[in-house]
């Protein structure tokens, strides 16, 4: 038998959801019998949830529910995808990025809203990703007294393939059609661009340049968008992709990627403040417990290894942790000391 999954909501909560996410084009009615089967003929559905969100709308907090896609029965059946993600930035990189006495860096950013609901997986993967949870008719202008199963239309997060997807479809958008050079970007199994640099990571687009420093520069009032970063917000507005006002950047001179922080006026790259202060309360409250799991170690290694990657020396100190992880102790013993 698949795992089993539930959807955490009442009738009319799910009926209010899919009716939303069918305007957005986000969901799809699926028949049962395209719904993706076991080798015994079993029907393989998924759950979904919701987690909170604060976002900043019109300058005001508020708390929204994020839609959760929970995927674990399908992903039970679904291999992981050896495409792009292993061609995601790794922003370390650019500490091997050296500026003259005159140079700056400019850096302009760009992030589109929502983007995993913004592109739609192919009709054959529909099956895939269907809920356990039917729905009135109804909400597809239907007979009302009859049910209908939904699926996912958008790219699913949860999924294993998603990230692959999304960042195939950045890579397209950015250096095909938007028609930036493919020679600016930074990827992990390439060298560092000798020039400019282009830091694609799958709804966001950063572009930096490396400028000399003449006379007044600063002062002077048309700082405007790199021409890339123009050609990038055009074909998004002619595509009718929404882009996050809240991340944009414009010829800034300091900025936040992907975890870190560039300082393009001294010439400096380093981990985000935010990032460190969660390592450092992350730390002290291990340090209170008595006991760990081994997901506790792993996760805290994980925050020391972004960091330590800004200043590789830090490796050093992690040369127990990794046997200790790979033979973790029985939780008895699983104890610092």
């Amino acid at each position: 038998m698949p795992p089993k999954s539930k959807v955490h909501a009442t009738d009319s909560e799910w009926y209010a959801l899919v009716k939303e996410g069918v305007e957005r084009k986000i969901f799809g009615e699926i028949s049962y019998e395209r719904i993706f089967k076991d080798k015994d003929g079993n029907h393989v559905l998924n759950g979904a949830m919701g987690v909170d969100k604060i976002k900043e709308v019109n300058g005001k907090q508020i708390n929204l529910l994020r839609f959760i896609c929970i995927l674990v029965p399908i992903n039970t059946y679904l291999r992981k995808l050896r495409g792009d993600s292993n061609l995601l930035p790794f922003l370390p990189q650019l500490s091997l990025l050296a500026l003259e006495p005159d140079e700056i860096l400019y850096l302009d950013s760009e992030d589109m809203l929502s983007c995993f609901n913004l592109f739609k997986m192919p009709d054959s993967w529909a099956g895939f990703f269907a809920f356990e949870k039917p729905v009135s008719s109804a909400v597809f202008g239907k007979d009302a007294s009859s049910v209908s199963y939904v699926y996912m239309r958008a790219v699913p997060m949860g999924w294993p393939g998603a990230v692959d997807v999304m960042q195939a479809m950045a890579r397209r958008l950015i250096f095909k059609d938007c028609g930036v050079s493919p020679s600016t970007e930074l990827r992990k199994d390439s060298n560092l661009p000798e020039g400019d640099v282009s830091i694609v990571c799958m709804d966001g687009f950063d572009f930096i340049r490396r400028v000399k420093v003449l006379g007044d520069m600063f002062d002077a009032p048309s700082r405007k968008r790199s021409d890339e970063m123009e050609s990038f917000i055009s074909t998004c507005r002619d595509l009718g992709l929404p882009l996050n006002a809240s991340k944009q950047l414009i010829h800034g001179l300091r900025a936040s990627v992907l975890g870190g922080e560039i300082d393009g006026l001294n010439g400096r790259i380093m981990h985000s403040r935010e990032k460190g202060m969660k390592f450092m309360l992350k730390t002290l409250v291990l340090l209170t417990l008595g006991q760990v799991s081994q997901t506790h170690v792993q996760h805290w290694r994980g925050l020391f290894c972004f960091a330590a990657g800004f200043r590789r020396p830090l490796f050093s100190i992690l040369q127990e942790i990794f046997p200790f992880i790979q033979n973790f102790p029985e939780p008895s013993s699983s104890r610092f000391g």
